[in-house]
């Protein structure tokens, strides 16, 4: 990749996570891959492994925060396992893709002739180093800001694994409870990150409440919290 190339590339992310670095040389650092620092050696180009060493433990506190937050009754072990699930390698290159990161990337002519700018460890590292950067450069509230819409994609994809509602719809049918019915309480925040909170309610009886970034992921959120409320209950064997 040319210089002129690589340098747009590095606007376009910027304008793509809607942040701009005030020390450029961290996001270049960020998308330095070790293959082309190994061929640069003479021009001491850092790579990005340090900074996905550190951006990988600033990942770990957002996400841990936000199910901390949103999962009260969840215990430590629920937790870990919990967070260990949605920044698996393939969630986080699948962000990575949606950044577009992998033209931004400076790879070894090897590494790129054989698809590395594709492959999901690579995608997956270059995430943690740009959140490892942001972090560097503006502090956790920046990487926040950046991380946040990965976040959310993250929980949508782990809701397509695990689709609440059609779970708490089956339960529903199975133990003769009737049909959920999933009110708007709220819809806030800006344009671009708006934030809707929705409960789930049966036969009058509020079961979830949740929140997200669209209707549906705030509908998910509060099914799954009604599965886990009737989980708890004892079936009835002559409903």
């Amino acid at each position: 990749m040319k210089y002129e190339d690589f340098e747009q590339q590095l606007v376009q992310l910027q304008r793509t996570i809607h942040y701009t670095f005030q020390d450029r040389l961290l996001l270049e650092e960020a998308m330095t891959h070790s293959s082309y620092a190994h061929e640069h050696q003479r021009s001491k180009t850092p790579d990005n492994d340090r900074l996905e060493f550190l951006g990988d433990a600033v990942l770990d506190l957002l996400v841990g925060q936000r199910l901390f937050l949103s999962h009260r009754d969840f215990n430590s072990g629920r937790l870990t396992k919990e967070r260990a699930h949605l920044v698996c390698e393939e969630a986080l290159a699948a962000i990575a893709r949606e950044m577009d990161l992998g033209p931004c990337l400076r790879l070894g002519v090897g590494e790129w002739r054989s698809g590395g700018a594709d492959k999901n460890s690579l995608l997956a590292d270059a995430y943690e180093s740009l959140l490892g950067a942001v972090f560097l450069d503006g502090g956790l509230e920046a990487a926040r800001h950046v991380a946040l819409p990965g976040l959310d994609s993250i929980e949508e994809m782990a809701q397509k694994i695990f689709d609440a509602k059609s779970a708490l719809q089956e339960t529903c049918a199975k133990q003769k409870l009737g049909q959920p019915d999933y009110r708007l309480m709220e819809a806030s925040g800006p344009d671009h990150l708006p934030v809707f909170t929705v409960e789930c309610w049966l036969d009058e009886e509020l079961l979830g409440r949740g929140e997200g970034r669209t209707r549906k992921q705030a509908e998910q959120k509060s099914a799954r919290k009604a599965v886990e409320v009737l989980a708890r209950r004892p079936v009835n064997d002559d409903a």
